[in-house]
């Protein structure tokens, strides 16, 4: 029961990530941290629905969690970098 509230509240935080995403592509950095950090939650909540939906082994699962994690603490190191 918790998996399907919780893939349906992924569901729509994914949609909604998206459709807020439109209006700050004609702006300045301000906005373009703004877009960034809204892809970076819409990758991260994809990839957990992902891995809710197909990972059923728990150790697999909270590992692949730990990844995704690790992978966007990365991201943000990286974009920091490029904007300094």
């Amino acid at each position: 029961m918790s998996y399907t509230i919780f893939s349906l509240i992924s569901w729509w935080l994914t949609r909604l990530v998206v459709l807020l995403l439109i209006p700050g592509i004609f702006y300045d950095i301000e906005i373009l941290i703004l877009i960034y950090t809204l892809i970076l939650r819409h990758l991260k909540l994809g990839l957990e629905t992902i891995s809710t939906d197909y990972i059923h082994n728990k150790f697999i699962y909270y590992v692949f969690l730990f990844l995704i994690r690790f992978l966007s603490l990365e991201m943000i190191y990286f974009f920091l970098d490029l904007i300094l």
